[in-house]
């Protein structure tokens, strides 16, 4: 039989949907940590850590109560701070390192004591797993669903962070200083990465002063002329036109002269720079 001003409400209730449906009121909030706290001593286990229990106490921490009442943790630290301001004294609160145990004053005001008065028919069925074992199953499964989440959004911001700062800094250029400087004296610096090869290729077949020379005089041979009209560098390179007759640079500088006026230097101040240019292997 029912105690005077207590009505009967199988714990099922806290898990039915409807009862989850929505956010919380206070009241329900309340009601519901009433019915969620143990009725018997009895022992929960959080994060590997076995916490004992006795009757009016549950253990659950401020993200599992935001969880499951649809609150921010900072309304739940609000409302477990009214329960237990002192001129309200409804519950004690009591921190661990995994969870917060929260003992309910006056429980046996909201609860029967589970005497005979306090039995019901589903008495068994509510003891025979152990009250909360699923419930707090469920909320250390999504609490460390929750964490490996944090982990891996962790752990993807560092990778996003280190890419970013990687990208704003420039790589070293390995290119051979040698090459590097023959390319700089052609007198049209295009196809910067092939043209690179295309030098290293040939410095293979002639010494880098005698081809370094070659190119600063053809250079100085086409000063003026339109940079369209001086073959490619990859081009010149690989053809070998280091091997050219000089003289022929000279006459496309003079034509060119002629032409536009741009004022390329005279063929006989070009004849004097060939004395100082290092003979090719053919004698030319």
């Amino acid at each position: 039989m029912t105690a005077p001003n207590h009505f009967q409400v199988n714990r099922k209730l806290l898990h039915h949907p409807l009862w989850l449906a929505e956010p919380f009121t206070k009241g329900q909030a309340w009601v519901d940590m009433i019915g969620q706290a143990a009725h018997a001593p009895y022992r929960v286990e959080i994060r590997g850590i076995w916490i004992d229990l006795v009757r009016g106490q549950l253990a659950l921490s401020e993200r599992e109560y935001a969880v499951r009442w649809k609150w921010s943790r900072g309304k739940v630290r609000r409302f477990l701070a009214e329960l237990e301001r002192e001129t309200v004294q409804q519950i004690v609160q009591q921190k661990t390192n995994v969870t917060s145990v929260v003992t309910i004053r006056n429980y046996n005001h909201y609860q029967l004591d589970g005497t005979a008065n306090g039995t019901t028919d589903d008495t068994t069925d509510d003891t025979t797993d152990g009250p909360q074992t699923d419930l707090y199953n469920k909320i250390k499964d999504l609490e460390e669903e929750l964490r490996k989440k944090e982990e891996e959004n962790t752990r993807l911001a560092a990778l996003v962070a280190e890419v970013k700062k990687s990208e704003g800094k420039e790589k070293p250029e390995d290119v051979d200083p040698k090459v590097l400087a023959i390319y700089k004296e052609y007198p049209r610096q295009e196809g910067r990465k092939v043209a690179l090869v295309a030098i290293a290729k040939a410095l293979k077949e002639v010494s880098h002063s005698e081809l370094l020379s070659k190119v600063k005089l053809y250079a100085i041979s086409v000063a003026g002329i339109d940079k369209t009209k001086i073959p490619h560098p990859t081009t010149w390179f690989n053809q070998g036109r280091w091997d050219d007759d000089a003289s022929m640079w000279a006459k496309i500088g003079r034509d060119h002269n002629r032409q536009s006026d741009d004022g390329c230097m005279p063929e006989d101040e070009l004849k004097s720079l060939y004395k100082d240019v290092t003979p090719t292997r053919d004698g030319r």
